[in-house]
């Protein structure tokens, strides 16, 4: 009711934001009103793709017709940054690439490496080929700590500790599938742990269209699409075996249209 009573005034929602979308505490306005980045609760900054104009056209006076503009821009622009990290990856060493992203971004982009290195593995060698691949992630967790051990801000500090969670995750996977025998990608061990990729959609999605590069994630038999939803800089809690069951009944759902 107070955002629709000050509708004329774009800045009288700022209070209500984090009531509207999970990751977002509030909007940065210009001096002219045109909205240009999205802050979450700890202070992390997204730009958006395209700056948005409250007092234009049909939305003047429409708090709920800019609203909509903001969401569907959120989900635009957290892809914008998914596909930038995605590309920026290969470039450069991880421990530079990961304080340089939106957390979201660094945590989607991570998992799917993590995903396509771990099949490679598979691939090449097996549970042997696979062992091999845990020495790196060793060696990447071992840099991580290295790298807080260093000069961070408090933001960067938050994005490495969720990092730090999903790697531990995903070596104690490739450990578990290694003491398993894996021998192909197609084992269960590994089909039932969730897996991101990079592929076109086979659907219409959250700021996506049919046919277009996305994240797809996947376990067992079911997958879904990305949702873009901006997330913010959140912690993560530990992975634990009834996570993983959680996912894939959740997983298993929404593929169902449930």
């Amino acid at each position: 009711l107070e955002i629709l009573s000050q509708s004329k005034e774009p800045r009288a929602v700022q209070p209500h934001l984090g009531k509207c979308f999970e990751g977002l505490n509030t909007i940065k306005f210009e001096k002219d009103l045109k909205i240009t980045q999205m802050i979450s609760p700890e202070g992390e900054r997204v730009d958006l793709t395209t700056p948005i104009d409250p007092e234009s056209g049909p939305n003047k006076g429409n708090v709920e017709k800019w609203l909509l503009e903001l969401e569907g821009l959120q989900w635009v622009s957290v892809r914008r940054q998914v596909e930038l990290a995605l590309q920026d990856y290969p470039k450069q060493k991880r421990i530079d690439w990961c304080i340089k992203w939106p957390a979201q971004a660094i945590l989607a982009v991570s998992q799917i490496f993590w995903t396509q290195k771990t099949e490679e593995a598979i691939d090449a060698g097996g549970h042997q080929g696979l062992d091999k691949y845990v020495l790196d992630l060793n060696q990447g967790l071992t840099d991580i700590v290295m790298l807080v051990r260093g000069q961070l801000s408090k933001l960067q500090r938050k994005t490495l500790s969720a990092l730090v969670v999903m790697d531990i995750h995903s070596r104690d996977t490739n450990v578990t599938m290694v003491t398993g025998l894996i021998e192909k990608c197609s084992d269960f061990q590994w089909q039932s742990q969730m897996r991101y990729y990079w592929g076109p959609a086979w659907k219409d999605g959250q700021a996506v269209k049919k046919g277009e590069g996305t994240v797809v994630a996947r376990i067992v038999n079911a997958r879904c699409l990305y949702g873009y939803e901006y997330l913010g800089n959140s912690m993560r809690l530990v992975v634990t075996p009834l996570t993983d069951r959680c996912y894939r009944t959740m997983i298993s759902a929404i593929d169902l249209l449930y």
